[in-house]
């Protein structure tokens, strides 16, 4: 597979991942927990940082 398939085909999986979300968009309490995860990346971030 040559590059520029590979490209292709990650974007065409994104885009299909993107369809869905709007086909099922997330509930309240998934989102906030969405955001939880986040921060708790974020922070592990900042701390590998200092």
């Amino acid at each position: 597979m040559s590059l520029t398939d590979y490209h292709k085909q990650r974007n065409k999986d994104a885009l299909e991942a993107v369809e869905l979300m709007w086909k099922h968009p997330p509930t309240l309490t998934d989102m906030r927990e969405q955001i939880k995860r986040n921060e708790e990346i974020l922070k592990k971030i900042q701390d590998s940082k200092k």
